[in-house]
Formats: structure tokens, C-alpha cells, sequence
């Protein structure tokens, strides 16, 4: 596995075929080795499609999480979000795996979301969707059944009543396992590209964390991104024969991880000039409720909730595990931008402390202004609310990477930051590391080859897409912090198909085509440029402003009608 710092790739480089000009003249090799960083939904699923679509390669995915931290749930397996899982990556699943979810890992399955705006004291500027019923017109329901589902996020309280594991992570890396994917355990410290082709990419990793901040936030006061050396280990391996490097290790890990390139002839390392993917903080709750309540008012309906200040939406997601145990969780979308920072201020280990930890007094101030005025705070398993099951600060994909690719080296899920903006989505890591694996099997592995058939045709399209959905969610988040327009848009979204359609598709984004550009296209075209939205707007309109006048003209009438009946009756008494 670890072989000597000069070796070559040598067999790797062949003539290009004339009667094939697609292909390009590096590829992989019946035998070559295939590393794949990070354990999670894609880093299992690329070692699980590049070892069906060539079983003769050695596929290694290296990961910071051993099978003992996986298999017994908490923060080893956990994915810190919702953990919404669409019906169509159920399909995709079973189409090209033939592997269903098991019934341990799926804790509710959705099929309605409710809006709620919490301005409203009553309540009653709300609307809701019934998924399977009111979209029927835009897709086919998906064949496994249920369009959402809620999995097990790795809540460590929580075990299956016959001993299996709730992990969805888990459960894929198994699944891997079959397959013939080798894992071993490990930390990445550097990853080095090289400079040509023909020469391998070497990776540097130790048994522990030596830091854990992100190489791409650290910056010197004129905010110049620097690398500074690492504290030299022992244990430190390395890795240079991998055919192919996969950077799989997403936003989340706190793992230092420097990425630069090297030149062999000048033996110099030099760091990657292009900009990381980036993300923004949000907060993560698992709190206990009561099963009654729980399944009486939220059953199995998502809610999506709007007013509270500080934030865009807060999504309530209701789980129930098998034979006991049920819990709400609550992720938090603040209505700013805050970028995770880090202290750099020294080189050694003990020093480098993630600063995001100091928004999670603010996010539990949230969460519990969101509880009282949800009504959900009086259900409460735990009288002490300060005792919360499960609660962090993840991060999650807003800004993709300039350059997700180098020679034989691609990143692919939230590494590539290649999201839907504002949603850390597991079918998207599904979809990005299809698209990387087909490259790299049909097409090549040069830096050229991942520029022209995965950046342009997969990675760049989201990164334009996402700059339309921060406007969306900007103006989602503004109209749900006025109370007269959030009553509107309910009470016109409980009349148009159209805007619960496009509402479904913006906040959850089912489906991997529901982007922010096809579907506000989507709902122009339909809506004949908008003007039948504009007419349901005025209809609401001259419902609410000439039906208040036809109330008050009425309350009139009767008031006059009530005083003239009184005369009477008063002049016959008098009579």
C-alpha cells in the first residue's frame, strides 16, 4: 500500500485510440488503486460506483471513523441535518445497486409539509402540501413508495429493540464492504496534486487529528491564504501509488487538511490558489417529545416555520424509531451568512479551537423562543430544556468550490461544495460522485478531462444555479418576517397549485433537476409569464379589501336596521 515517494504511474499513460477521441490518454487500469477520502453518503457511494463500473480495481476509501464509532450511533455516525432521504434516491438505489433501505434506518416517512408562520399568534397563516397528491401533475411518484423519507441520523440514545444500527453511514459502508471496498482508518493532512499527469497524487495521513481547523480558512490579517507547517508525527504515512484521489471528506470534518500542488523536478509544494467550498453555520436540535403529541400534531408531516427573529426558516422534522423512542428535529437557518472562523494564532494542536461553538448561544436562544411560540416546548419529555438529546452547529454548503479537480483528483459531495444552496443534500453527494466515477471510468483522469465532462457539465451549473437561490431565500426569508405579507402569500399559496409547487421545490428540492433556475422557469412558463399568479394576487385582493367593505357595509345596515326595530318597539310602548 505505501510504496516508495518517486513512484510513477507509469503503466497508467497510453496512446490515445483514433477510433476513440473522446478518451483521453490517461485512464484507469484493470488493478490500479482508487483512494477515496471520507466515509460519508459520497464517499461511499463513489467507491461503491467505480467498483461496479470496473470490479478489477482496488477502491480504498479512508476515513477518520473506525467500524466501532460507526456502528454505536452518537457523534460518530451522525450527520448532523435533517436527514431527508427523496424517494427518487431510494429508486436510484435500487436501480443501480439493487439494494433497498432497511426498515431499521427509516424513521418517518413523509408525505406532506406544512408552512407555518409563527407572527401569527393563532396560527392561522398557514397552508400545507400533500406531496404525493398535489405534485402528481410534475413528476411520477417514485416506485419504492413513500416521495420522503426521515433516516436514522446516528442519535446515540436511541438503538433498534434487535441490535441493528440506525446509521444511514453505517449502513452504506456495509454495503461497500460487500462490494469489495477496502476501509482503513485514518486522518488526511495533505493532499498533493501533481503538476503532470503521469505522476501520482500523494496523500499524507496519521492515526490522530494533528489540527482541526480547515487549511482554506486560514488567513493573515490581509486575508491571504497561508499553510502553516504541521506538527511533525511519527505515524505520519503516506500514500503516492493511487491511480486516482477522491476528496470525499466534506465541510463538517475539523480536520486540517492542506491542498497544493507539487512539481517533482523542482521538488517544491505550493498551495492551491483556487477558493475552497465554503458554507454557513446553522444549528442542529434532537429533542424528546412526547409520542402522543408527536404523532397527534405532527404525525407524518414536516413543518417548515417562518417569524422567528434571526432566522430564514426553521425546519421541524418528526422521528419515530421502532417499538419506543421519538424525538423532533430542528434545524436552524439563520437569515445571515456566517461564515465558520477559526483561531490560527499558533501552530501546535492544542491552540487551534473552532470559534463556531460561540453561535450556539445564540442558536439556543433561538430554538427556545421557537419552542414557546410553536407550542411545542409544553411537550417536552425533559423539564430541562438545557439537557437536549443531541444538539451542534454543522456546517453547510454555500459557496462551490472554484476547482474541484486536478490531475487524477476530484471532489466530490459537499467538498466540491456542489449543493443546492442552503441544503446540505445527501441525494446531490449521491449525484456528484455518478457523474466524478463516469468520468473517471469512460472518459479519463487528467485535470482536463474533470474540467470539460465534470465542472462544466455538473459542478457549474450549481455554482451558477446557487446564485439565483441566495436571492430566493433572501426574499423567502423577508416576506416571512412581515406579517402582512407572509398572510398573502399563504392564503394565495393555499389557492395556487402553482406556488405550492414551486414552494416544495425551492425548500426541499426533491428531485436533483428541482433547481432554483429550472423551477422559477418552470412556474413562469406555466403561469404564462406570471400573469395568472398576478390574477389569483388580485382576486385574494379584491376578496380581502371589497369583502371587508361588504362586512363593515352589512354591520352597517344591521346596526341601522337594530336601532330603527327599537324605535318602534318604543313608540308602541308609548302608544
Amino acid at each position: 500500500m505505501f510504496k516508495d515517494s518517486n513512484f510513477k504511474l507509469q503503466a497508467s499513460r497510453q496512446p490515445t485510440h483514433s477510433h476513440d477521441q473522446q478518451k483521453s490518454q490517461y485512464q484507469l487500469h484493470d488493478g490500479d488503486k482508487v483512494l477515496i477520502l471520507g466515509g460519508g453518503p459520497a464517499g461511499c457511494s463513489a467507491a461503491m460506483y467505480i467498483k461496479k463500473m470496473k470490479p478489477t480495481l482496488q477502491v480504498i476509501v479512508l476515513d477518520n471513523r473506525n467500524d466501532k464509532a460507526m456502528s454505536t450511533g452518537g457523534p460518530g455516525s451522525c450527520k448532523g441535518c435533517v436527514g431527508g432521504i427523496s424517494g427518487f434516491l431510494l429508486d436510484q438505489l435500487k436501480t443501480d445497486f439493487n439494494i433497498t433501505l432497511p426498515r431499521c434506518l427509516v424513521n418517518n416517512q413523509i408525505n406532506s409539509v406544512k408552512f407555518i408562520n409563527l407572527l401569527d399568534k393563532h396560527h392561522e397563516t398557514h397552508f400545507e402540501i400533500d406531496i404525493a397528491n398535489d405534485l402528481t401533475e410534475i413528476w411520477d411518484p417514485p416506485k419504492m413508495g413513500s416521495v420522503l423519507v426521515s433516516v436514522g441520523n446516528g442519535k446515540g440514545k436511541y438503538n433498534h429493540p434487535d441490535g441493528k444500527n440506525i446509521s444511514f453511514d453505517y449502513f452504506l459502508r456495509t454495503t461497500a464492504k460487500e462490494m469489495g471496498v477496502e476501509f482503513i482508518n485514518g486522518y488526511v493532512n495533505t493532499i498533493q496534486m501533481p503538476k503532470d499527469s503521469i505522476d501520482g497524487v500523494k496523500i499524507h495521513f496519521t492515526p490522530k487529528r494533528l489540527k482541526s481547523t480547515f487549511i482554506w480558512y486560514k488567513k493573515d490579517k490581509h486575508g491571504k491564504v497561508s499553510v502553516a507547517p504541521n506538527k511533525q508525527n511519527e505515524n505520519r504515512k503516506e500514500i503516492n501509488d493511487a491511480a486516482l484521489v477522491v476528496n470525499a471528506t466534506g465541510i463538517n470534518s475539523r480536520n486540517r487538511i492542506e491542498i497544493g500542488y507539487y512539481d517533482t523536478e523542482d521538488d517544491t509544494f505550493r498551495p492551491a490558489p483556487a477558493k475552497r467550498a465554503t458554507g454557513k453555520i446553522m444549528g442542529m436540535f434532537d429533542i424528546d417529545i412526547e409520542q402522543k403529541y408527536l404523532q397527534e400534531n405532527f404525525g407524518n408531516t414536516i413543518r417548515i416555520y417562518g417569524g422567528i427573529k434571526g432566522t430564514n426558516t426553521i425546519v421541524a422534522a418528526p422521528k419515530y424509531l421502532q417499538k419506543g423512542g421519538s424525538w423532533l428535529t430542528i434545524a436552524i437557518l439563520l437569515d445571515r451568512d456566517i461564515e465558520p472562523e477559526y483561531d490560527n494564532s499558533c501552530d501546535d494542536g492544542n491552540c487551534s479551537k473552532s470559534i463556531p461553538h460561540k453561535f450556539r448561544k445564540e442558536m439556543k436562544s433561538i430554538r427556545d423562543d421557537f419552542l414557546h411560540k410553536s407550542g411545542v416546548g409544553k411537550h417536552l419529555r425533559l423539564q430541562n430544556i438545557k439537557k437536549s438529546t443531541c444538539r451542534c452547529t454543522p456546517i453547510i454548503p454555500h459557496t462551490v468550490s472554484e476547482k474541484p479537480y486536478g490531475n487524477r483528483y476530484i471532489e466530490v459531495g459537499d467538498s466540491s461544495g456542489a449543493m443546492k444552496y442552503g441544503r446540505n443534500g445527501i441525494p446531490y453527494a449521491f449525484n456528484s460522485a455518478k457523474r466524478a466515477m463516469e468520468v473517471a471510468v469512460s472518459i479519463g483522469i487528467s485535470e482536463k478531462d474533470f474540467k470539460t465532462h465534470y465542472d462544466k457539465t455538473f459542478v457549474a451549473p450549481i455554482r451558477r444555479d446557487n446564485q439565483l437561490g441566495k436571492y430566493i431565500l433572501k426574499w423567502n426569508g423577508f416576506i416571512n418576517r412581515h406579517i402582512a405579507l407572509a398572510s398573502a402569500y399563504y392564503e394565495i399559496a393555499n389557492e395556487s397549485p402553482l406556488l405550492k409547487r414551486y414552494a416544495i421545490q425551492i425548500l426541499l428540492g426533491i428531485r436533483s433537476s428541482d433547481t432554483y433556475t429550472q423551477s422559477t422557469l418552470r412556474i413562469l412558463k406555466d403561469s404564462y409569464g406570471g400573469l395568472s399568479l398576478l390574477f389569483v394576487f388580485f382576486k385574494w385582493y379584491a376578496r380581502n379589501r371589497f369583502g371587508k367593505f361588504l362586512e363593515e357595509r352589512s354591520n352597517k345596515v344591521q346596526k341601522i336596521g337594530a336601532h330603527k326595530l327599537d324605535g318602534h318597539q318604543t313608540h308602541r310602548q308609548e302608544s
